[in-house]
């Protein structure tokens, strides 16, 4: 299998891929009463109204606003691989899984948004599904991308792709 050697392409494919079934865990265990605001009702009270945010259209927006981030927390985890090594990557995957969640579910929920939980198990297992989220896309990555992203010492330096590309050779 050909190996992914772009950071941001890579971040984005094994975010959206690894963000599908954390989704429908949350999903689950909304209708199940376990928890009481699911992912889709904060990522679609960032644009639409309380009211507004029960229809077809924004349950579509709320997806949208998910892949997007987690696309872009793959692409953090992918840079953070690139700059400290694949070596523990699950527990780096973790650590960046923990740092969005209090970013997104912490400060986003409660500065901007005004969306709290009345279940204590709601914030719980969203902390859970991060670092399920940040466990998972970090192996992905460690399997699907090129190693010469990564530094390690069995890649020569002149083999390694820079971590910004300066357009010198």
């Amino acid at each position: 299998m050909k190996k992914i050697k772009d950071r941001i392409i890579l971040g984005a494919i094994s975010g959206v891929v690894t963000s599908v079934p954390v989704q429908i865990i949350d999903a689950l265990l909304h209708e199940r009463g376990i928890t009481d605001v699911p992912y889709g009702y904060s990522a679609s009270r960032i644009f639409l109204a309380k009211n507004k945010t029960k229809s077809p259209a924004s349950k579509a927006l709320s997806a949208l606003i998910n892949f997007t981030n987690a696309g872009l927390v793959g692409t953090t985890i992918a840079y953070t691989l690139s700059l400290t090594g694949k070596d523990k990557a699950i527990i780096k995957g973790a650590g960046v899984g923990t740092i969005m969640w209090v970013s997104i579910a912490g400060l986003l929920s409660n500065v901007g948004l005004n969306v709290q939980s009345k279940k204590p198990a709601t914030p719980l297992l969203s902390f859970a599904e991060h670092v399920i989220f940040g466990t998972v896309c970090s192996s992905i990555i460690t399997k699907i991308s090129d190693d010469s992203l990564f530094p390690d010492k069995d890649i020569r330096e002149q083999d390694k792709i820079p971590l910004v590309y300066t357009g010198q050779e």
